[in-house]
């Protein structure tokens, strides 16, 4: 036999080399599973499966009746024309035509609580997404005149309360206050959420 330069890519002759029964599988096995831990670890650093991540642990409070936040487009007084709304118990005497807005169907938080003058109040916390739409709504009205930066809180077609935007309020807390007893407050949370 010819000898071979160094380099040569030919293994040198002998008996195979020879594992013992279910090395491989075991080799096998304890690869998949570092593997699995691996992307595991990836996962949890990533955020994907973070028990803190507050896009999947957020709670929702689904709402039978939607609420309506609409910006007064006019107020007039009644009579109303066809399409717009009465300011209802709020001021009888008077319309509002509304433009458009944002429509809640969930929230974070629906609490019936009792004002500084003794009046019922109804108090919301918005979802994150709502609470933006809200943000950038309440920072457009608060530009305007009035009545132009007038916020319609509409349930069930009913105009609730009119409350004048005098700046953006961007975290999301909502409270309906209006000429509500502490009952009838407490009504309207319940009709709210079915």
């Amino acid at each position: 036999m010819e000898p071979q330069p160094p380099w040569s890519a030919t293994a040198p002759p002998g008996p195979a080399r020879r594992f013992p029964p279910g090395t491989i599988a075991f080799v096998v096995i304890a690869g998949v599973v570092v593997l699995g831990l691996v992307v595991t670890l990836a996962l949890v650093f990533s955020g994907v499966l973070s028990s803190n991540d507050t896009r999947t642990a957020e709670k929702r409070t689904g709402i039978a009746q939607p609420i309506s936040l609409l910006p007064v487009e006019e107020e007039y007084a009644a009579p109303c024309r066809p399409g717009d709304q009465s300011a209802g118990k709020l001021d009888p005497d008077k319309c509002h035509r509304l433009g458009t807005g944002m429509v809640v169907t969930s929230v974070r938080q629906l609490v019936t609580k009792v004002g500084t003058d003794g009046k019922g109040v109804v108090q919301l916390s918005l979802n994150p997404d709502d609470a933006r739409a809200f943000g950038d709504l309440t920072t457009r009205l608060a530009a305007e005149q009035p009545p132009r930066n007038l916020l319609a809180i509409v349930v069930n077609g009913q105009v609730l309360s009119t409350p004048q935007v005098m700046s953006p309020i961007p975290g999301g807390e909502v409270e309906i206050s209006g000429n509500f007893t502490v009952k009838e407050a407490r009504d309207l949370v319940a009709k709210i959420k079915g």
